[in-house]
C-alpha cells in the first residue's frame, strides 16, 4: 500500500503560522520599548547552517492496519534562522549575566523510502517528504563575557510546525491508495536546547557560532474514504549547527 498526503493546512494552522513571525516582531519591540537601550543589551540576529535529524523513532501504524516499524534514517538539510533577545545589566551573578531569547529556525526533515522491519513482515517502505520544519523557542539564556568572547547557554520551551507533503507507507505499488488530504497535531510543544559563543568584532556587531537540539513527537491522521483511517506516529529529534552575526542596539 503506498500513501500518499498532500499538505493543505487549514486556515487556523495558516494564521498560527504567520503569528510565529509576527510574535518574534512584537516581543523584540516589546523589549526594546520598556528597557533602556543605554543600560542594557538588546540584539536581533540571523545565521545559517545544516540540520542533522536523528532517525524518525518509534514510527507506528494505527487503524484499521496497525504496525509498528523500523526506525527511519532522516536526511541531512540547510537550515537558517532568526533570534532576538534581551540581557539585563543588573541581572548577574558572579560574573554571569542573564537574559531571555526568542529563536525561530527552518529546516527540512525527509526521510528517503527505503524497506523496514515491520509487523507486515519486513516488506514495507517506509519514507517522508517534508516541506519545510519550524521550530520557535523561548530561551532564558546565561553566558560569561572573557574580553571579546562570550559563551552563552540556555534551555526553554518550543513549539514546532510540521509541514509533511507526502508519507510513503506500503509493500507494493499495485497496492496505491491515494488519501484524502487530512493531517493532524502538525504542532508540538517541547524543549530546546542550545549552546553557543559570541565574538565581539565591534562595538554593535558580533558573530556567533551556536548549536540547537530539538525533539518532537506527532501523530498524522490519513483518512481514506469515509471509513478508513489510518494515524502514523513517530518521534523526531535533530542537531543544527549554525552561524551568523548579530546586531546590538545598545550602542545607539
Amino acid at each position: 500500500m503506498l500513501l500518499f498526503i498532500h499538505s493543505e493546512p487549514r486556515l487556523i494552522l495558516k494564521i498560527l503560522n504567520k503569528s510565529k513571525h509576527i510574535f518574534v516582531l512584537l516581543l523584540f519591540a516589546g523589549i526594546f520599548a520598556v528597557v533602556p537601550p543605554a543600560h542594557s543589551e538588546t540584539y536581533i540576529g540571523f545565521g545559517m547552517g545544516a540540520s542533522i535529524p536523528e532517525d524518525f523513532r518509534h514510527v507506528s501504524l494505527g487503524g484499521t492496519a496497525a504496525a509498528n516499524y523500523e526506525d527511519l534514517n532522516g536526511n541531512n538539510s540547510f537550515a537558517y534562522g532568526i533570534k532576538v533577545g534581551h540581557f539585563w545589566e543588573h541581572l548577574t551573578w558572579r560574573g554571569l549575566e542573564f537574559g531571555l531569547e526568542m529563536n525561530y529556525f527552518k529546516r527540512d526533515l525527509d526521510a528517503t523510502a527505503r524497506i523496514v522491519d515491520s509487523d507486515f513482515g519486513g516488506v514495507e517502505s517506509l519514507g517522508f517528504r517534508i516541506n519545510s520544519f519550524q521550530t520557535l523557542g523561548l530561551i532564558p539564556l546565561v553566558r560569561k563575557s572573557l574580553g571579546a568572547y562570550e559563551p552563552y547557554l540556555g534551555i526553554g520551551l518550543a513549539v514546532s510546525f510540521l509541514d509533511a507533503e507526502e508519507v510513503i507507507l506500503g509493500n507494493t505499488p499495485v497496492n496505491t491508495v491515494k488519501v484524502a488530504p487530512a493531517i493532524s497535531d502538525l504542532f508540538d510543544f517541547g524543549v530546546i536546547m542550545l549552546a553557543g559563543l559570541n565574538y565581539k568584532i565591534s562595538e554593535r556587531f558580533k558573530i556567533y557560532s551556536e548549536y540547537k537540539y530539538s525533539q518532537s513527537n506527532y501523530d498524522v491522521l490519513l483518512e481514506r474514504g469515509s471509513s478508513t483511517n489510518f494515524n502514523l506516529a513517530f518521534n523526531t529529534a535533530d542537531h543544527n549547527f549554525m552561524m551568523g552575526l548579530t546586531y546590538d542596539f545598545k550602542a545607539f
